[in-house]
């Protein structure tokens, strides 16, 4: 299920991953059972090996795979090929950290209505809108008599409040 929603770069990395911390687990569950009162600190040695041995390859190797914890370097992947030397980027609604560092610090973060109003002065501009801000964005460009053309969609889980997000890419033209 996780890789569904999260990815699709599930491997056998993250079977063996899975695997090693089930058995592992069991060992220890097993052991705590069997356990005397002066085994507390081997069990806490084996659980912090467990962990070390099943963290550093999910951290490593499985992580960076799940495509859909990374919504800014989807959006920045969308935004490049489109974006024009020395012109900004509006983005209405996220204001991650990791987008700004991608995308640049002249990158103008903005409600809706500014947003199409980005677009008006410049119908070449790019515009990233987050699902949110995307009323205030559409109203405020039907008043202006403007019809943005959507580019394309990255949708995924920002991880800093748990929500999933959508951003959408428009431009003026």
């Amino acid at each position: 299920m996780a890789p569904r929603k999260l990815g699709d770069s599930f491997s056998a990395m993250g079977i063996i991953v899975a695997l090693v911390l089930l058995v592992g687990s069991g060992a220890l569950i097993r052991r705590a059972l069997r356990a005397r009162s002066g085994d507390g600190e081997t069990l806490a040695a084996g659980a912090a090996l467990l962990a070390l041995i099943v963290l550093v390859p999910v951290f490593a190797l499985v992580t960076p795979g799940l495509d859909a914890l990374w919504v800014s370097r989807g959006a920045a992947s969308l935004v490049a090929p489109l974006r024009q030397p020395g012109h900004a980027v509006a983005v209405a609604g996220y204001s991650e950290p990791s987008l700004i560092f991608l995308l640049g610090t002249d990158t103008k973060l903005v409600d809706g209505a500014a947003a199409a109003e980005f677009l008006v002065a410049d119908p070449t501009a790019i515009v990233l809108i987050e699902g949110r801000a995307e009323g205030g964005f559409r109203r405020a460009a039907e008043e202006a008599e403007l019809t943005p053309r959507e580019i394309g969609r990255v949708a995924g889980l920002d991880y800093s409040n748990g929500r999933l997000t959508v951003l959408t890419l428009y431009t003026g033209r």
